[in-house]
């Protein structure tokens, strides 16, 4: 979770950039609400974090809305509950559920992996 109050997107950005520099030839997965709403392409926070993501050959991968709030009469809808990765191709699915966890919707993907087997347990007898 990124709040606007106590962390401004440059410093959320820096920390991203070196979390990212470290990880170099991971696969990497970031998961949360950063509070930038991604329907939003001409605003300056999302260029922002778009440009950034794409150094690292990331996408974000939701695309409907994770939040549904209501201000004086109206009803908001964002997309600020997101997917980061760079293993894209590793995705199965991701997708908005219909449950939600106070005015957000929770979100949720698959991946396709593969876990090789350990190799078998040989029991030794040493006399």
């Amino acid at each position: 979770y990124r709040s606007t109050g106590f962390c401004k997107l440059d410093n959320f950005l820096d920390y991203f950039t070196e979390c990212m520099n470290k990880l170099k030839g991971k696969k990497v997965i970031w998961i949360g609400d950063i509070n930038v709403d991604q329907n939003k392409i001409n605003d300056l926070e999302y260029r922002k974090l778009d440009s950034t993501l794409k150094s690292f050959n990331m996408v974000q991968t939701i695309q409907s809305y994770t939040r549904v709030a209501k201000r004086g009469n109206k009803f908001t809808q964002s997309t600020i509950d997101v997917i980061l990765t760079n293993c894209y191709s590793d995705f199965c699915s991701s997708t908005v559920l219909q449950e939600q966890i106070g005015d957000h919707f929770s979100i949720k993907f698959e991946l396709q992996f593969k876990v090789e087997k350990p190799p078998k347990f040989e029991k030794k007898v040493i006399h």
